[in-house]
């Protein structure tokens, strides 16, 4: 596919999106009749960050936004959905908005949605209670279970040569979606898991899993997700577009 190189137009119409996101709907001078699609699908994803929160608090419906989330198994088909159209807007993680943006694909993404601390940390690496791994270096030669390439696990694990004496290449990688890990681990098919949120409360509860290292270990502070629209859809509903990501800061926060 070839290369998008953003115009001056362009550039200004996301600028602009991303400075109006947080203003209120008073001062951006929108009235209550602003026309926006009647109904706007989104792509969304297992384990999402903003729009599984919909529910008795909804501020899409604040807006005055009528969602229709259609969910995918990963990221890919997310962004194959928001090109050829079938989507608006969609969910996903930042690796995956950056391998979108890098192939050119009509993406605005000005929204990091979640982000993981030392405080407040999300992914983490877990054994069996029996397993002879204490740390991160024990996983030399061990089958790990995680996300796949290109994931933030993944991207995580890129760090091992800074902060272990290990290095990625010298672990047995194993691609494996999240709500397997804890089965697979109990069945010890892999030695330990990468896991995310639900699965690795899943394999502390049900299995007694115990937590080798979380990954701020590995990357103290990341960006976890983002919540992009078409190209096209914000360029064509300007009103709709700010709608979506004024509630979806609210979601986040």
């Amino acid at each position: 596919m070839g290369s998008c190189q953003p115009t001056r137009r362009h550039v200004l119409k996301a600028a602009t999106a991303l400075l109006t996101v947080s203003v209120s709907a008073r001062s951006l001078g929108l009235s209550a009749s602003a026309r926006v699609p009647e109904k706007i699908v989104v792509g969304t994803l297992p384990i999402p960050v903003i729009v599984s929160s919909i529910g008795d608090v909804d501020y899409f419906r604040d807006e005055g936004l009528t969602i229709e989330l259609s969910r995918f198994n990963n990221f890919a088909p997310v962004l194959q959905a928001m090109t050829t159209s079938s989507v608006a807007a969609g969910e996903f993680g930042v690796a995956g908005s950056i391998i979108g943006l890098s192939r050119g694909l009509p993406l605005i993404v000005p929204f990091l949605a979640g982000f993981s601390t030392p405080s407040h940390p999300f992914e983490r690496i877990m054994v069996l209670q029996n397993s002879p791994i204490k740390t991160l270096d024990d996983l030399k030669g061990k089958k790990l279970a995680f996300l796949g390439p290109g994931t933030v696990p993944d991207m995580f694990l890129g760090a091992l040569a800074k902060r272990t004496k290990i290095r990625k290449e010298d672990i047995e990688l194993v691609p494996m979606p999240a709500p397997n890990m804890p089965d697979a681990l109990a069945q010890r098919q892999v030695d330990a898991i990468f896991a995310i949120p639900p699965a690795d409360t899943v394999a502390e509860r049900k299995y007694d899993a115990r937590t080798v290292a979380n990954a701020t270990e590995l990357v103290p502070y990341v960006g976890l997700g983002t919540f992009g629209l078409r190209r096209e859809f914000a360029e064509d509903n300007p009103d709709a577009a700010k709608k979506l990501y004024r509630a979806c800061i609210l979601f986040a926060r």
